[in-house]
């Protein structure tokens, strides 16, 4: 049975612990879940390993975390390769749903190009002179949904480019100006987004 004794929620000093946990095994780590639900005390003596293991830890959800694994205060819970929560779709963006939400943005930029496109075209040279100030309020929000969903896509494709998180790459960001290598991209794109989208 592992029991952990905590001292101090602020402190970020892991000698406070009793034991170093190791690596989680294999049946953690292939999980099918978004959610971390790991019971502490169920892990067994054979996890721990020497201290130069870290050990990780979710005081929120009292659970163990796996590399990559970030607690969202939004939803209450840990996601699995967490990259941000999305406002818009009132959910968390993690591994299991990163393909539909890249998808998502994908087909929204080419949609809202093609009806900025057809509009102009086709639309707008038939239309009264009346009738045209209207249309253009919906050409502008047609073209600012545009841009702004064009920039997240260039955002996505990045890190895609890197296998990247948006908390991974601001972390990235910071560590660039030490000249730190960024350790999970495998310098291959084919299994960088492998990687992400399954």
């Amino acid at each position: 049975m592992l029991v952990i004794n905590y001292i101090n929620p602020h402190n970020k000093d892991y000698n406070k612990y009793n034991y170093w946990v190791g690596p989680i095994r294999k049946t953690f780590a292939n999980s099918h879940t978004n959610t971390k639900n790991l019971d502490v005390n169920a892990i067994d003596k054979n996890v721990f390993f020497d201290k130069k293991y870290s050990l990780d830890f979710c005081l929120k959800c009292n659970t163990i975390k796996q590399p990559r694994v970030t607690h969202c205060d939004i939803c209450e819970t840990c996601i699995l390769r967490h990259d941000h929560h999305s406002i818009l779709l009132q959910t968390c963006i993690g591994q299991h749903n990163y393909l539909y939400y890249y998808l998502f943005i994908l087909f929204t930029v080419i949609t809202t190009g093609l009806n900025c496109i057809i509009f102009l075209l086709f639309q707008f040279k038939k239309l009264q002179i009346e009738c045209r100030l209207i249309s253009l309020g919906f050409l502008f929000g047609n073209t600012s949904i545009l841009f702004e969903f064009y920039q997240k896509l260039k955002t996505l494709v990045f890190q895609l480019q890197f296998n990247f998180t948006s908390s991974e790459h601001k972390k990235y960001l910071n560590s660039r100006r030490m000249h730190c290598q960024y350790h999970y991209d495998t310098g291959n794109l084919t299994t960088n987004i492998h990687d992400a989208f399954y």
